[in-house]
């Protein structure tokens, strides 16, 4: 009985995960039918400003060993802007 029991959970559990995967397939393909269609038409830009903006993050810690222990962290922001 019990193993009838575990049977039909991994049964239910798997075509959970089936179904998920077909969802996520049907919602990758439309994604990619759009994002054809959205580049049917060219703009041509004359001038133009892009800007750039970026930030990382790196958290370190050390909790034996080495010069001193403990946690740092290290950020990091980049920007720019170009004119073309």
């Amino acid at each position: 009985m019990k193993n009838q029991i575990m049977g039909r959970a991994t049964t239910l559990a798997v075509d959970a995960r089936n179904l998920r995967r077909a969802a996520l397939l049907g919602v990758a393909v439309a994604l990619a039918a759009f994002g054809r269609s959205g580049h049917a038409q060219e703009i041509d830009v004359a001038n133009g400003l892009s800007v750039n903006f970026g930030y990382a993050g790196d958290l370190r810690r050390n909790t034996s060993g080495g010069l001193a222990t403990g946690t740092a962290y290290s950020p990091l922001l980049d920007l720019g802007a170009t004119w073309t």
